[in-house]
């Protein structure tokens, strides 16, 4: 699977970790043969067209966690509204095959620390259930299912691919301002190269993190590890902003209420960190995200 990542923020303070992830401009086709069957995990998990500008196909991966409220990485939203005037727009794609349907975007909004944002959309997404949120962090050792679109692989913009992995550890890595990322190991012989990003990691039926970067390359230029943002991290901020379905009076406000959403980003050696896992012999998570110049 892959999306195509635009104009993403590079406020992420990446300089101080020697091994973080080779940045990549250009997008790469993946290709599956395990795809995610009908359940509550994979029903949620959407392709979101950030901006009128961005790409119908999916720039990032998010997942539904109320029938208005999606969540995703917030360099995806990150760097749309570069002189503040912007108004937040795009749309998200749900289901697979031919029930796919599309909802409106009206508000994007990030969270007070960490690579974690909310969507806001224009109508209910009408999903039958939405996957719950994690409160607190897993143990390490706890096995994990990440989910991801790939408009240009073999799944392309109608089936969902899929993979197991375990969370092996923490690291004290500050993205936003956050005070750790998951680090996921997959399983199967699966490998990240860059690629898209926002895409949803599970334990146990409940949503843990958001994918994030890779910390870093084998020799080929893949790994096979991803860093999740902890969503049990900023969960308050997370309950507070979706208790009500209505669209919050700034539409692109931070999550303190208080501090917009920065613009003018800059891009950090080019390009921003983003993720693609591919699936040898089978599944590929995610994709590689390219600066839309």
């Amino acid at each position: 699977m892959s999306i195509t990542l635009r104009r993403c923020a590079a406020y992420m303070t990446v300089m101080t970790i020697g091994a973080f992830t080779t940045f990549f401009p250009s997008a790469r086709a993946m290709e599956s043969t395990t795809f995610a069957p009908d359940n509550t995990e994979s029903n949620a998990v959407v392709a979101t067209q950030i901006s009128d500008r961005g790409d119908k196909d999916g720039d990032c991966t998010g997942t539904a966690i109320t029938p208005r409220w999606v969540i995703t990485a917030r360099h995806c939203v990150d760097g749309y509204d570069e002189d503040g005037t912007a108004k937040p727009s795009g749309s998200i794609r749900l289901g697979q095959g031919d029930k796919q349907y599309r909802v409106g975007v009206d508000g994007w909004y990030c969270a007070p620390e960490g690579d974690i944002a909310l969507l806001h959309t224009t109508e209910d997404m009408k999903l039958g259930s939405y996957p719950q949120l994690a409160q607190q962090v897993p143990q390490p050792g706890s096995e994990t299912v990440t989910y991801g679109w790939s408009p240009d692989g073999s799944g392309g913009t109608t089936r969902l691919p899929m993979a197991v992995g375990q969370l092996d550890r923490y690291e004290e890595l500050s993205l936003y301002g956050g005070k750790n990322v998951g680090v996921v190991n997959l399983k199967g012989g699966a490998k990240i190269q860059p690629g898209d990003s926002g895409s949803p990691t599970f334990v146990q039926g409940r949503l843990i993190g958001v994918s994030t970067a890779s910390p870093g390359d084998d020799a080929d230029g893949k790994a096979s590890q991803l860093y999740t943002s902890p969503v049990a991290n900023v969960y308050g901020w997370i309950a507070g902003m979706i208790a009500s379905d209505e669209l919050p009076q700034d539409t692109k406000q931070q999550g303190s209420g208080k501090e917009k959403i920065p613009v003018k980003t800059p891009i950090l050696l080019g390009s921003i960190a983003v993720l693609v896992c591919v699936f040898i012999g089978g599944v590929y998570v995610i994709r590689s995200g390219r600066e839309n110049t």
